[in-house]
Protein backbone atom coordinates (compact mmCIF):
# COMPACT_ATOMS: atom_id res chain seq x y z
CA UNK A 1 0.00 0.00 0.00
CA UNK A 2 1.47 3.72 -0.38
CA UNK A 3 1.33 5.70 2.12
CA UNK A 4 -1.04 8.50 3.31
CA UNK A 5 0.12 11.94 2.98
CA UNK A 6 -0.68 14.73 5.33
CA UNK A 7 -3.93 16.17 4.12
CA UNK A 8 -2.25 19.57 4.19
CA UNK A 9 0.07 18.09 2.28
CA UNK A 10 -1.47 16.63 -0.75
CA UNK A 11 -3.71 19.06 -2.17
CA UNK A 12 -2.20 22.78 -2.98
CA UNK A 13 -4.05 25.01 -0.99
CA UNK A 14 -2.00 28.22 -1.64
CA UNK A 15 -3.13 30.66 -3.62
CA UNK A 16 -1.38 33.09 -5.63
CA UNK A 17 -2.58 36.91 -6.50
CA UNK A 18 -3.18 37.81 -9.69
CA UNK A 19 -5.97 39.93 -10.09
CA UNK A 20 -7.38 41.71 -6.83
CA UNK A 21 -8.06 45.33 -8.25
CA UNK A 22 -9.01 46.43 -11.34
CA UNK A 23 -6.90 48.42 -13.45
CA UNK A 24 -7.42 51.95 -13.83
CA UNK A 25 -9.82 52.72 -16.87
CA UNK A 26 -7.42 55.16 -18.40
CA UNK A 27 -5.00 52.71 -18.80
CA UNK A 28 -4.51 51.08 -22.10
CA UNK A 29 -1.94 48.32 -21.20
CA UNK A 30 -1.32 46.87 -18.29
CA UNK A 31 0.61 47.85 -15.84
CA UNK A 32 4.86 47.30 -15.20
CA UNK A 33 3.78 45.89 -11.63
CA UNK A 34 0.46 43.46 -13.33
CA UNK A 35 3.14 42.17 -15.97
CA UNK A 36 5.56 40.84 -13.05
CA UNK A 37 2.88 39.37 -11.63
CA UNK A 38 1.65 37.33 -14.31
CA UNK A 39 5.66 36.27 -14.85
CA UNK A 40 5.48 35.33 -11.28
CA UNK A 41 2.54 33.26 -11.17
CA UNK A 42 3.91 31.39 -14.40
CA UNK A 43 6.93 30.53 -12.95
CA UNK A 44 5.39 29.75 -9.21
CA UNK A 45 3.09 26.99 -11.18
CA UNK A 46 6.21 25.25 -12.74
CA UNK A 47 7.93 25.14 -9.25
CA UNK A 48 10.28 27.89 -10.15
CA UNK A 49 10.07 29.38 -6.91
CA UNK A 50 13.36 31.50 -6.49
CA UNK A 51 11.89 32.72 -10.34
CA UNK A 52 8.58 33.53 -9.31
CA UNK A 53 10.21 35.36 -5.80
CA UNK A 54 12.19 37.98 -7.92
CA UNK A 55 9.50 38.34 -10.37
CA UNK A 56 7.06 39.34 -7.25
CA UNK A 57 9.78 41.48 -5.63
CA UNK A 58 10.07 43.22 -8.50
CA UNK A 59 6.33 43.81 -9.00
CA UNK A 60 5.88 45.14 -5.26
CA UNK A 61 8.68 47.80 -6.40
CA UNK A 62 6.39 48.86 -9.63
CA UNK A 63 3.64 49.21 -7.07
CA UNK A 64 5.75 51.03 -4.57
CA UNK A 65 6.47 53.48 -6.96
CA UNK A 66 3.10 53.73 -8.30
CA UNK A 67 1.40 54.24 -4.43
CA UNK A 68 -1.15 51.17 -5.38
CA UNK A 69 -1.57 50.00 -1.97
CA UNK A 70 -3.58 46.99 -3.71
CA UNK A 71 -0.67 45.83 -5.74
CA UNK A 72 1.69 45.89 -2.89
CA UNK A 73 -0.28 43.66 -0.88
CA UNK A 74 -0.97 41.33 -3.86
CA UNK A 75 3.02 41.44 -4.04
CA UNK A 76 3.49 41.02 -0.81
CA UNK A 77 1.05 37.87 -0.41
CA UNK A 78 2.89 36.33 -3.13
CA UNK A 79 6.02 36.57 -1.97
CA UNK A 80 5.25 35.08 1.10
CA UNK A 81 3.91 32.12 -0.56
CA UNK A 82 7.14 31.60 -2.98
CA UNK A 83 8.53 32.11 0.38
CA UNK A 84 6.93 29.02 2.01
CA UNK A 85 7.46 27.23 -1.16
CA UNK A 86 11.28 27.45 -1.03
CA UNK A 87 11.17 26.51 2.93
CA UNK A 88 11.99 30.31 4.51
CA UNK A 89 8.32 30.03 6.30
CA UNK A 90 9.55 32.42 8.89
CA UNK A 91 9.88 35.20 6.00
CA UNK A 92 6.42 33.46 4.64
CA UNK A 93 4.74 34.47 7.43
CA UNK A 94 5.92 37.53 7.73
CA UNK A 95 5.56 38.69 4.41
CA UNK A 96 1.53 37.40 4.31
CA UNK A 97 1.17 38.95 7.57
CA UNK A 98 2.23 42.34 6.14
CA UNK A 99 -0.09 42.00 3.16
CA UNK A 100 -2.97 41.44 5.65
CA UNK A 101 -2.10 44.72 6.94
CA UNK A 102 -2.26 46.94 4.28
CA UNK A 103 -5.71 45.33 2.98
CA UNK A 104 -7.37 45.64 6.28
CA UNK A 105 -6.13 49.58 5.72
CA UNK A 106 -7.67 50.39 2.14
CA UNK A 107 -10.63 47.49 3.24
CA UNK A 108 -9.89 45.37 0.60
CA UNK A 109 -12.19 42.71 2.03
CA UNK A 110 -11.03 40.05 -0.31
CA UNK A 111 -7.84 40.90 -0.16
CA UNK A 112 -7.49 40.30 3.64
CA UNK A 113 -9.47 36.95 3.41
CA UNK A 114 -6.37 35.70 0.60
CA UNK A 115 -3.71 36.90 3.17
CA UNK A 116 -5.55 35.26 6.26
CA UNK A 117 -6.17 31.96 4.05
CA UNK A 118 -2.59 31.09 2.69
CA UNK A 119 -1.60 31.97 6.48
CA UNK A 120 -3.93 29.72 7.69
CA UNK A 121 -2.67 27.13 5.63
CA UNK A 122 0.87 27.72 6.33
CA UNK A 123 0.29 27.66 10.12
CA UNK A 124 -1.64 24.25 9.33
CA UNK A 125 1.09 22.70 7.28
CA UNK A 126 3.39 23.36 10.23
CA UNK A 127 1.86 21.75 13.13
CA UNK A 128 0.79 25.27 14.36
CA UNK A 129 -2.94 23.86 14.57
CA UNK A 130 -4.13 26.44 17.40
CA UNK A 131 -2.69 29.25 15.97
CA UNK A 132 -4.32 28.18 12.58
CA UNK A 133 -8.14 27.84 13.98
CA UNK A 134 -7.82 31.48 15.02
CA UNK A 135 -7.06 32.75 12.05
CA UNK A 136 -9.77 30.98 10.17
CA UNK A 137 -11.77 31.65 12.63
CA UNK A 138 -10.88 35.71 12.45
CA UNK A 139 -11.12 35.26 8.60
CA UNK A 140 -14.51 33.56 9.16
CA UNK A 141 -15.97 36.70 10.96
CA UNK A 142 -14.67 38.72 8.16
CA UNK A 143 -16.74 36.73 5.48
CA UNK A 144 -19.61 36.85 7.40
CA UNK A 145 -20.01 40.31 8.26
CA UNK A 146 -18.74 41.47 4.33
CA UNK A 147 -21.23 38.22 3.02
CA UNK A 148 -18.31 37.62 1.02
CA UNK A 149 -18.25 33.84 -0.56
CA UNK A 150 -14.22 33.35 -0.51
CA UNK A 151 -13.63 29.72 -2.27
CA UNK A 152 -9.92 28.88 -0.70
CA UNK A 153 -11.12 30.03 2.58
CA UNK A 154 -13.86 27.29 2.44
CA UNK A 155 -11.03 24.57 1.09
CA UNK A 156 -8.88 25.57 4.14
CA UNK A 157 -11.94 25.30 6.61
CA UNK A 158 -12.68 21.73 4.57
CA UNK A 159 -9.05 20.53 4.81
CA UNK A 160 -9.31 20.85 8.93
CA UNK A 161 -12.50 19.37 9.36
CA UNK A 162 -10.96 16.27 6.93
CA UNK A 163 -7.77 16.17 9.50
CA UNK A 164 -10.73 15.68 12.35
CA UNK A 165 -12.49 13.25 10.97
CA UNK A 166 -15.29 15.42 10.03
CA UNK A 167 -16.58 14.03 6.41
CA UNK A 168 -19.64 15.30 5.87
CA UNK A 169 -19.49 18.82 7.06
CA UNK A 170 -16.09 19.12 4.63
CA UNK A 171 -17.67 17.92 2.27
CA UNK A 172 -20.80 20.61 2.45
CA UNK A 173 -18.61 22.94 2.13
CA UNK A 174 -16.28 21.66 -0.51
CA UNK A 175 -19.55 21.40 -2.53
CA UNK A 176 -20.23 25.09 -1.95
CA UNK A 177 -16.71 25.51 -3.01
CA UNK A 178 -17.02 23.95 -6.56
CA UNK A 179 -20.58 25.84 -7.24
CA UNK A 180 -18.74 28.97 -6.09
CA UNK A 181 -15.27 28.62 -8.24
CA UNK A 182 -14.24 29.49 -11.62
CA UNK A 183 -13.89 25.65 -13.13
CA UNK A 184 -10.30 26.85 -14.18
CA UNK A 185 -8.99 28.24 -11.13
CA UNK A 186 -6.20 26.71 -8.65
CA UNK A 187 -9.18 26.51 -6.05
CA UNK A 188 -11.38 24.63 -8.02
CA UNK A 189 -8.83 21.73 -8.31
CA UNK A 190 -7.84 22.03 -4.92
CA UNK A 191 -11.56 21.42 -3.36
CA UNK A 192 -11.64 18.50 -6.45
CA UNK A 193 -8.61 17.09 -5.01
CA UNK A 194 -9.88 17.69 -1.00
CA UNK A 195 -13.35 15.88 -1.82
CA UNK A 196 -11.21 12.58 -3.54
CA UNK A 197 -9.68 12.56 -0.66
CA UNK A 198 -12.99 12.50 1.54
CA UNK A 199 -13.84 9.27 -1.05
CA UNK A 200 -10.25 7.62 -0.68
CA UNK A 201 -11.35 7.66 3.44
CA UNK A 202 -15.23 6.27 2.22
CA UNK A 203 -13.58 3.47 -0.17
CA UNK A 204 -15.95 4.95 -2.66
CA UNK A 205 -13.29 5.07 -4.95
CA UNK A 206 -14.71 5.86 -8.31
CA UNK A 207 -15.79 9.39 -6.87
CA UNK A 208 -12.74 9.46 -6.01
CA UNK A 209 -11.11 8.72 -9.48
CA UNK A 210 -13.69 11.39 -10.89
CA UNK A 211 -12.65 14.45 -8.24
CA UNK A 212 -8.82 13.28 -9.45
CA UNK A 213 -9.21 13.84 -13.00
CA UNK A 214 -11.18 17.00 -12.89
CA UNK A 215 -8.53 18.42 -10.63
CA UNK A 216 -5.70 16.98 -13.20
CA UNK A 217 -7.00 18.62 -16.15
CA UNK A 218 -8.04 21.97 -14.21
CA UNK A 219 -3.99 21.87 -12.62
CA UNK A 220 -2.75 20.88 -16.27
CA UNK A 221 -4.66 23.89 -17.90
CA UNK A 222 -2.71 26.12 -15.77
CA UNK A 223 0.62 24.72 -15.92
CA UNK A 224 0.40 23.62 -12.21
CA UNK A 225 3.18 21.07 -12.06
CA UNK A 226 2.95 20.49 -8.39
CA UNK A 227 -0.47 20.18 -8.32
CA UNK A 228 -0.11 17.86 -11.24
CA UNK A 229 2.48 15.34 -8.90
CA UNK A 230 -0.07 15.55 -6.55
CA UNK A 231 -3.24 14.03 -8.27
CA UNK A 232 -0.98 11.94 -10.44
CA UNK A 233 0.69 10.59 -6.73
CA UNK A 234 -3.41 9.99 -5.20
CA UNK A 235 -4.96 8.37 -8.47
CA UNK A 236 -2.01 6.04 -7.92
CA UNK A 237 -3.32 5.70 -4.48
CA UNK A 238 -6.91 4.78 -5.51
CA UNK A 239 -5.30 2.34 -8.38
CA UNK A 240 -3.02 0.86 -5.54
CA UNK A 241 -6.41 0.10 -3.53
CA UNK A 242 -8.45 -1.36 -6.37
CA UNK A 243 -5.86 -3.61 -7.22
CA UNK A 244 -4.54 -2.15 -10.51
CA UNK A 245 -0.96 -2.41 -9.10
CA UNK A 246 0.96 -2.21 -12.24
CA UNK A 247 -1.77 1.22 -13.40
CA UNK A 248 -0.35 2.62 -9.96
CA UNK A 249 3.03 2.35 -10.46
CA UNK A 250 2.70 4.24 -14.13
CA UNK A 251 1.22 7.08 -12.36
CA UNK A 252 3.61 7.04 -9.43
CA UNK A 253 6.62 6.87 -12.62
CA UNK A 254 4.84 10.14 -13.98
CA UNK A 255 4.15 11.76 -10.51
CA UNK A 256 7.79 11.21 -9.29
CA UNK A 257 9.15 12.70 -12.61
CA UNK A 258 7.60 15.76 -12.09
CA UNK A 259 8.60 16.11 -8.21
CA UNK A 260 12.11 15.88 -9.72
CA UNK A 261 11.68 18.48 -11.89
CA UNK A 262 10.41 20.88 -9.49
CA UNK A 263 13.51 19.59 -6.94
CA UNK A 264 11.00 18.17 -4.46
CA UNK A 265 13.61 15.80 -3.18
CA UNK A 266 12.23 14.20 0.18
CA UNK A 267 8.77 13.54 -1.72
CA UNK A 268 10.47 11.57 -4.97
CA UNK A 269 12.36 9.99 -1.86
CA UNK A 270 8.75 8.84 -0.74
CA UNK A 271 7.40 8.22 -4.28
CA UNK A 272 10.41 6.32 -4.89
CA UNK A 273 10.01 3.90 -2.02
CA UNK A 274 6.35 2.98 -2.82
CA UNK A 275 7.65 2.66 -6.60
CA UNK A 276 9.96 0.18 -5.11
CA UNK A 277 7.40 -2.01 -3.38
CA UNK A 278 4.41 -2.34 -6.04
CA UNK A 279 7.32 -2.61 -8.68
CA UNK A 280 8.36 -5.84 -6.85
CA UNK A 281 4.56 -6.87 -6.58
CA UNK A 282 4.23 -6.15 -10.65
CA UNK A 283 7.82 -7.51 -11.97
CA UNK A 284 7.61 -3.80 -13.18
CA UNK A 285 11.44 -2.28 -14.62
CA UNK A 286 11.74 0.95 -12.97
CA UNK A 287 15.36 1.35 -13.84
CA UNK A 288 15.28 4.24 -16.71
CA UNK A 289 12.08 5.99 -13.97
CA UNK A 290 14.64 5.92 -11.29
CA UNK A 291 18.07 7.43 -13.85
CA UNK A 292 15.74 10.57 -14.94
CA UNK A 293 14.97 10.98 -10.81
CA UNK A 294 18.16 11.00 -9.75
CA UNK A 295 19.38 12.61 -12.95
CA UNK A 296 16.91 15.70 -12.30
CA UNK A 297 17.52 15.90 -8.55
CA UNK A 298 21.18 16.85 -9.22
CA UNK A 299 19.84 19.50 -11.70
CA UNK A 300 21.50 17.60 -14.97
CA UNK A 301 19.01 18.89 -16.77
CA UNK A 302 19.62 19.79 -21.22
CA UNK A 303 17.16 22.54 -20.76
CA UNK A 304 16.46 23.44 -17.31
CA UNK A 305 12.94 25.18 -16.97
CA UNK A 306 13.32 27.43 -14.28
CA UNK A 307 15.97 29.18 -16.93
Amino acid sequence: MLKKSLITLFCSIFFISCFPFQQKEEQNSISAGMKEIKKGAAWYNRGCYNRSLNSFIKANEFFSGEDSSNGVAMSLNNIGNSYRAIGNLKKAEAFLKEAYQIYSEIKNYEGMLQALSNTAALLIENGKQAEALKTIKQADKISKDNNIIFTPLLNIKAAVMIKKNKHNKAEQLLNIALQKAKKEASEYAAANCLLAEIMIKKKEYDSALKYLDTALTVDKKNGFYKGIAEDLEKIAQVKSATGEKREAVSYLKRSGKIYALIGKEKKCLEIISSIKNLAKETDTDITITKHFINKWLKKELFENSCE
